[in-house]
């Protein structure tokens, strides 16, 4: 936009742009050096107050300078360069965009812009400087991923303008302020207010800058890590003895993730704050978000679910402290460098800390499921362009997130887990305190590991879809896996012959393995003998469906399975479910199975099968309904009735969870009258008595 005219905004008089006015990014002529912000902040004010310093480096000479800031009332702002102080005329060019222009061109340099403004306090979104009530209390707290910022602050609002923060909240006496760094000063003020002074940042985007108001509790969680980083959970006001899970296993979550970067923790500290109804967890550096109900839970209502919910949450949000903080991708096209990675690196945390949680089969899991997700013909890239706020709010997307971490694991399998880790500590160590892209991150892996992996990898990153890869075993001469590629799209959906995928194929027959890149869309991988059977991705790690030819299958799943691991036979039935939802296999194929591992002691099995038994539900005529609801209670009905709606004392966790997924399904698909009963005399007594049903069935 090309702004030529007078126009008076906010008591100023407009200059005429000699230049234009940013479309969506702001460029690069003036980054930033450092903020110095002071924020004024009293929970349910209609607004807040603030003033912003920002030390500006000018790479050209300029007569305006262009800022991310919405919703804000900006008072004054001078500029001072040199020895020189100039008034800055204020335009707004719409966009979340504020211009300031000055009566001369500024020479490239050293300057620093001083900003006053005014800003709304958000009472019914979550997004900026938000107000949140729990009970009779009321508290501030701050959202600012990806472009809300600007709504708190004039700034620079772009993952790639990474600067230290100097934070001063004033904020009532009796109220506890937080922020990125630790306190180093409160000073009392008059009016019953305190300025509450924080230690300077590391340099940090707009994104992760975060701060909190109110009268919280705060509960000490340790220290731990190499810097003995103190870590505390932070609860509304009367609610910490719900942190007690957090509390006890947060440190450990640390440590994990230390020992794999084999760096520190990158901050001064760690605080986990628990939000009223935030929806969501973010990652800000030093002061994590969590939706309230993710972290706390009341005393005697505490439940799997909540226990690894809360370890999964927390892992992946600390791994961001690294990827996002430590190293921040340069646009948010890369956001996949932050979520993909954080998502990854959630499963090896609990395969380190709970081994029987079994996240091995947790991620085959995810993976089938976003898979289905990545059949459709719409489906998005993990690395998308991002030119609009719309392409922005679409990026936080089940593909950049577990689609983005299979990736990685499958890579990682292919190049050996040693020599993947050593190129991510390559990546932080080039990138610490700076920014990234994929090109940077693909070239760190290419160095450790002497081979250019960007086109394979690029291959997923950069086109959308699942690969489904045929395997026929041909024993005639020398023994190969034939295996071919296409994507797997549902069933009466067109084809696109145009997408193909460089595919790390390893392959396992016996204690054998072998690897190979599946470059074009046929390939054969030589193997050393012709084995009995082969499973064509060993460990069920790669980012594609299998289709295995002739009796494969069938060779495969021979005693049910038991020449696979948990993982892998989950992996194998799950490519079964969905290859007869996409019409490559009978649904009868499929359904055949369910009577034959019905018998399974394994729980994540079972639940494939409940998966399996819903293929015919949404396609039978109503006719059919009560052969349907037979089928269930034929085939589930005796092991969910003996389970029952009630736990029994010393029952595994495996146990309690199973339940949740089989005895629903008997008495909802299933129509089993007596587990019916059961559940509606609970039900009448759960609505006199909470403690009625057990907390993970409530």
């Amino acid at each position: 936009m090309r702004i030529a005219r007078f126009v008076p905004v906010l008591g100023f008089l407009v200059f005429p742009l000699r230049g234009e006015a940013p479309k969506f990014r702001l460029g690069d002529a003036v980054t930033p050096a450092r903020y110095r912000l002071e924020l004024t902040l009293v929970p349910f004010a209609l607004t807040f107050s603030g003033a912003v310093a920002i030390d500006l480096q000018l790479h050209s000479a300029v007569t305006e300078i262009w800022l991310s800031s919405q919703e804000l009332t900006i008072r004054d702002a001078t500029l001072t360069a040199g020895n020189d102080t100039l008034p800055a005329h204020i335009v707004s060019a719409g966009n979340g965009l504020a211009g300031f222009a000055f009566e001369r061109a500024i020479q490239p340099g050293s300057a620093a812009l001083h900003i006053k403004f005014e800003g709304r306090l958000n009472s019914s979104t979550n997004v900026g400087l938000f107000n949140a009530k729990e009970g009779d209390d009321s508290y501030i707290f701050s959202q600012f991923q990806p472009f809300d910022a600007r709504r708190a602050f004039p700034c620079f609002d772009e993952p790639s303008f990474k600067a230290p923060w100097q934070i001063t909240l004033h904020v009532k006496s009796s109220h506890t302020a937080l922020s990125n760094a630790p306190v180093v000063s409160e000073v009392p003020e008059p009016g019953g207010m305190k300025a509450v002074r924080f230690a300077e940042t590391k340099p940090l985007p707009t994104y992760l800058v975060a701060m909190a108001v109110g009268p919280f509790d705060l509960v000490e969680a340790g220290s731990a890590g190499r810097k003995r980083t103190r870590i505390r959970i932070i609860a509304p006001r009367g609610k910490s003895s719900e942190a007690a899970y957090a509390k006890e296993n947060s440190a450990r979550i640390l440590e994990e993730l230390e020992n794999y970067f084999g760096t520190p923790y990158p901050y001064e500290k760690l605080d986990c704050i628990a939000v009223p109804l935030l929806g969501f967890a973010m990652e800000n550096a030093g002061l994590i978000t969590f939706d309230q109900a993710m972290i706390l839970v009341k005393p005697g209502e505490d439940s799997v679910q909540h226990q690894r919910g809360y370890t999964s949450l927390a892992a992946h949000e600390f791994a961001h402290q690294w990827f996002g903080g430590l190293v921040t991708p340069a646009w948010w096209d890369d956001l996949w460098l932050n979520e993909s990675f954080a998502t990854w690196m959630t499963y090896k945390v609990l395969g380190r800390m709970k081994p029987e949680w079994k996240s091995e089969v947790v991620e085959v899991q995810s993976r089938s499921a976003v898979m289905s997700l990545d059949s459709m013909t719409s489906a998005r890239k993990i690395r998308q362009p991002v030119e609009s706020e719309q392409d922005m709010a679409d990026a936080f997307h089940d593909v950049t997130y577990t689609k983005g971490a299979t990736v990685i694991h499958m890579f990682e399998n292919w190049l050996g887990p040693e020599k993947f880790q050593s190129g991510i500590r390559l990546y932080l160590e080039r990138h610490a305190w700076g920014n990234a892209s994929a090109a940077d991150f693909l070239a760190a892996i290419s160095a450790v590991n002497g081979i250019d992996v960007a086109p394979a990898f690029s291959s997923f990153l950069n086109q959308p879809g699942a690969p489904l890869v045929s395997a026929a075993l041909k024993c005639d001469g020398q023994p190969r896996l034939a295996l071919t590629q296409q994507r797997a799209v549902p069933l009466g959906s067109q084809n696109s012959s145009d997408l193909k995928w460089q595919i790390p194929v390893c392959a396992r027959f016996g204690d054998t393995r072998q690897c190979a890149l599946m470059t074009d869309v046929a390939f054969e991988l030589p193997l050393k003998r012709c084995p009995d059977w082969v499973l064509a991705d060993d460990g069920e790690r790669g980012y594609y469906r299998v289709l295995y030819q002739g009796d494969l299958l069938e060779r495969l799943l021979q005693e049910n399975g038991e020449k696979l691991t948990l993982a892998e036979r989950a992996g194998v039935l799950s490519d079964v479910e969905q290859l007869a939802r996409l019409g490559k296999i009978p649904g009868a194929q499929a359904l055949a199975l369910v009577p034959r591992f019905r018998r399974v002691s394994e729980r994540e099995i079972l639940e494939v099968l409940s998966e399996i038994t819903d293929l015919p539900y949404k396609i039978i005529p109503g006719s059919l309904g009560p052969n349907y609801s037979r089928f269930i209670r034929q085939m589930f009905g005796e092991r969910a009735r003996e389970l029952g709606w009630q736990p029994r004392p010393g029952e595994s966790e495996d146990i309690r969870l199973l339940r949740t997924t089989l005895v629903p399904l008997v008495t909802i698909d299933g129509e089993d009258r007596a587990l019916i009963g059961e559940a509606t005399r609970l039900v009448r007594r759960w609505l006199q008595d909470r403690r009625a049903i057990e907390p993970n069935l409530a």
